[in-house]
Formats: structure tokens, sequence, C-alpha cells
């Protein structure tokens, strides 16, 4: 085996010492810097004329292989963790199922009362069906304005049309879409005979006074508010003509409604409070 012992170029193999020594094989060209052990045929075992190439050994410093080591298993563990599987092949990085967010639709416009009729949701036998969610809420200083329904359904006291000037500013007979409260008037009986109101052919009409017990409701929410009791007027006259029909008996009794006076006495408690 030839050798020839030539020092190592600076920088090769990372080594920047210029003392460190290259190992040649003779036609073979360089091996690692470093210290050499020559290995011949008798350290093999085998025999021939072929030149057998020396094994060149890096030079150990303190603490060199542990760091190495060390190095070479957090590479390992990184390339093992991005870009394998641990058999050597690069597979894509999976993600996970991606859900679809909808779109928020546009929410529909919360119902207000556009005449007196819409509220005779509030005043049927079950109580509030459907309240109207989009008028005002009942709370803030008062006056708070109260629609006024009958047993009937229908308004006590109507506000005045639209077309009045100024508009109406009575919480007592507001317009529609600014109530924010509704009051029910429930018949409860009646009380003392106050007329009796007698027309041609034998038909007679008696009248007596209403007793009423009234519900009142936030008109936003449905929710009950207060209850009170209430009386009808306790005067009338009789009026001069009467209408009839074929079906109708001879003998009618009737009860007297109670007066706005009376119901903006009653329903203060809740119309002028502050809330």
């Amino acid at each position: 085996m030839t050798r020839r012992l030539t020092p190592c170029p600076a920088g090769q193999a990372g080594e920047q010492s210029p003392h460190r020594l290259t190992a040649w094989n003779a036609g073979t060209g360089p091996a690692q810097c470093g210290r050499v052990r020559a290995v011949g045929a008798d350290a093999e075992g085998q025999t021939g004329s072929r030149p057998r190439r020396a094994v060149a050994r890096r030079a150990r410093r303190p603490g060199s292989t542990t760091a190495a080591l060390a190095a070479v298993a957090v590479a390992c563990v990184l390339v093992t963790t991005a870009c394998s599987g641990g058999d050597g092949e690069t597979r894509p990085t999976r993600t996970g199922p991606t859900t679809a967010v909808p779109s928020a639709s546009p929410s529909p416009t919360a119902p207000v009362a556009t005449s007196d009729d819409d509220f005779a949701r509030y005043c049927g036998s079950t109580g509030p069906s459907e309240p109207l969610t989009g008028q005002p809420a009942y709370r803030g200083k008062g006056p708070h304005p109260v629609h006024i329904s009958s047993d009937e359904q229908k308004s006590l006291y109507p506000a005045p049309t639209a077309s009045s000037t100024p508009p109406s500013q009575d919480p007592y007979r507001p317009q529609p879409q600014k109530a924010q409260l509704v009051a029910c008037v429930h018949d409860i009986g009646t009380g003392p005979l106050l007329q009796t109101c007698r027309y041609s052919g034998g038909y007679t009409m008696y009248w007596r006074q209403g007793k009423f017990e009234i519900t009142v409701y936030e008109a936003r929410s449905g929710r009950t508010v207060g209850t009170t009791k209430i009386l009808g007027i306790s005067n009338i006259t009789c009026d001069p003509t009467a209408l009839v029909f074929a079906q109708d008996e001879l003998t009618k009794t009737g009860r007297t409604m109670p007066s706005l006076t009376a119901s903006r006495k009653a329903l203060a408690r809740w119309v002028e409070a502050d809330r």
C-alpha cells in the first residue's frame, strides 16, 4: 500500500488548522483530514494487488461526540416531524377538515302596530298572542303611552286620525306605533240598574252599570304588568232611536263602559310612573 501525507488545506471539512494531515491512497485522491491508520491486506484478512483505502478518523475533542449526537438527534426529530413518516418518504402535511361558516342572514323587521286593530291580539280569552315586538319598550320616564281595548277586542278610545295636526300627544290615546302598554278591559258582571228605555213595537232596553277588570300588558313582550278593577259610567240617557234586528228579543240588557276619565285614573300608576 502506498501513502503520501500532506498538510490539510485550511478550512477543509470544517477545520481551520493547517497542521492536520490528509491521507492519500495511490490513484484515488484525498480522504478526510485527520489522523491516519493504515489498513493493509492482513488487517482485512484478504489478499490481492488492488490498493486499499486508508481509513481516516477525525480527531475527537472532549464533548464533541456527545454534542454531535445530540445535534443529529434533534435534526432527525425535526426532519421526521416536518417531512417524513419515519420511512424516509416525504409526505404532504395533513390538515383537518374545513368547516364552512354560513353568512348571517338579515333578521326580519320586528312587527309594529299600524292601526288600533293590531292590538286585538292582546285581549283574547287566552291573553296576548304574537306580541308586537317592534313596539317601544316599557322603560324610562313616564308617561308611557297605553292603548285601551275591550273584551270585544275593539279600541275603547281610538286615537285621533293620523292626519290630525298636530298628532295626538295624549298617552291614553296614542298613535298605534307609540304604545308601550296595552290595557285589556274584561267584563266581570253588572251593577245596579241605571235606566230603562222603551221603544215602539214593545222593544225595551235595560241599562246597568258595568263592572270590569283591566289587565295591563307590555306591548313589546306581552308580559303582564298589572291588574286593576273599574266601573262603567253611572248615568246614561236613552237614545231617541234603537237599532233592532228581526231575530232580537223584545227586551235586552246592556252595560255601561268606563269613561276615559275613569280609565286615566285607574291606569295612572303604570302610565305616569318612572321605570
